[in-house]
Protein backbone atom coordinates (compact mmCIF):
# COMPACT_ATOMS: atom_id res chain seq x y z
CA UNK A 1 0.00 0.00 0.00
CA UNK A 2 1.33 3.41 -0.94
CA UNK A 3 0.24 6.28 1.31
CA UNK A 4 0.11 9.95 0.41
CA UNK A 5 0.71 12.31 3.35
CA UNK A 6 -0.28 9.56 5.79
CA UNK A 7 -3.58 8.83 4.03
CA UNK A 8 -4.69 5.35 2.97
CA UNK A 9 -5.64 4.94 -0.67
CA UNK A 10 -9.43 5.03 -0.92
CA UNK A 11 -9.37 1.61 -2.58
CA UNK A 12 -7.91 0.12 0.64
CA UNK A 13 -10.49 1.62 3.03
CA UNK A 14 -13.08 -1.00 3.94
CA UNK A 15 -14.41 0.53 7.17
CA UNK A 16 -14.67 4.16 8.20
CA UNK A 17 -16.32 5.62 11.28
CA UNK A 18 -16.47 9.12 12.70
CA UNK A 19 -16.13 9.97 16.38
CA UNK A 20 -15.93 13.09 18.49
CA UNK A 21 -13.78 13.58 21.54
CA UNK A 22 -14.75 15.28 24.79
CA UNK A 23 -13.94 18.68 23.21
CA UNK A 24 -16.40 17.93 20.36
CA UNK A 25 -13.57 17.63 17.82
CA UNK A 26 -14.13 15.05 15.08
CA UNK A 27 -11.85 12.09 14.49
CA UNK A 28 -12.11 9.76 11.50
CA UNK A 29 -10.90 6.18 11.78
CA UNK A 30 -10.34 4.21 8.58
CA UNK A 31 -9.29 0.58 8.30
CA UNK A 32 -8.71 -2.12 5.74
CA UNK A 33 -6.87 -5.42 5.54
CA UNK A 34 -3.57 -3.57 4.89
CA UNK A 35 -3.67 -1.19 7.87
CA UNK A 36 -5.44 1.71 9.53
CA UNK A 37 -5.45 5.51 9.69
CA UNK A 38 -6.66 7.97 12.30
CA UNK A 39 -7.39 11.47 10.99
CA UNK A 40 -7.51 14.02 13.78
CA UNK A 41 -9.49 17.27 13.74
CA UNK A 42 -6.39 19.31 12.87
CA UNK A 43 -5.70 17.12 9.81
CA UNK A 44 -2.79 15.26 11.36
CA UNK A 45 -2.72 11.47 11.13
CA UNK A 46 -1.57 8.36 12.91
CA UNK A 47 -1.32 5.20 10.88
CA UNK A 48 -0.02 1.66 10.77
CA UNK A 49 0.53 -0.57 7.76
CA UNK A 50 -0.32 -4.02 9.05
CA UNK A 51 -1.90 -6.99 7.29
CA UNK A 52 -4.76 -8.19 9.50
CA UNK A 53 -8.54 -8.39 9.42
CA UNK A 54 -10.48 -5.17 8.91
CA UNK A 55 -12.05 -5.45 12.37
CA UNK A 56 -8.73 -6.10 14.13
CA UNK A 57 -7.09 -3.16 12.37
CA UNK A 58 -10.06 -0.91 13.16
CA UNK A 59 -10.09 -1.94 16.82
CA UNK A 60 -6.36 -1.29 17.11
CA UNK A 61 -6.78 2.20 15.62
CA UNK A 62 -9.68 2.91 17.97
CA UNK A 63 -7.55 1.84 20.96
CA UNK A 64 -4.71 4.13 19.81
CA UNK A 65 -7.09 7.08 19.40
CA UNK A 66 -8.66 6.46 22.81
CA UNK A 67 -5.24 6.21 24.46
CA UNK A 68 -4.41 9.68 23.09
CA UNK A 69 -7.77 11.41 23.46
CA UNK A 70 -9.71 9.53 26.12
CA UNK A 71 -13.35 8.66 25.62
CA UNK A 72 -14.63 8.90 22.04
CA UNK A 73 -18.29 9.13 21.08
CA UNK A 74 -19.40 7.50 17.85
CA UNK A 75 -21.24 9.89 15.55
CA UNK A 76 -24.02 8.31 13.56
CA UNK A 77 -25.61 9.58 10.38
CA UNK A 78 -23.42 12.59 9.71
CA UNK A 79 -25.24 14.49 6.95
CA UNK A 80 -22.08 14.72 4.80
CA UNK A 81 -20.84 11.17 5.43
CA UNK A 82 -22.88 9.89 2.49
CA UNK A 83 -20.44 11.68 0.19
CA UNK A 84 -17.55 9.64 1.61
CA UNK A 85 -19.05 6.28 0.75
CA UNK A 86 -18.87 4.71 -2.66
CA UNK A 87 -22.09 3.43 -4.16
Amino acid sequence: MVRFCGMMPSSDIEKQEIFKDMSNLKIIIQAGVNGWTIIYADGSTDYMDKVDTVDDNFNEALAVAQSCLGKLIHIEDEPWSDFLEEE
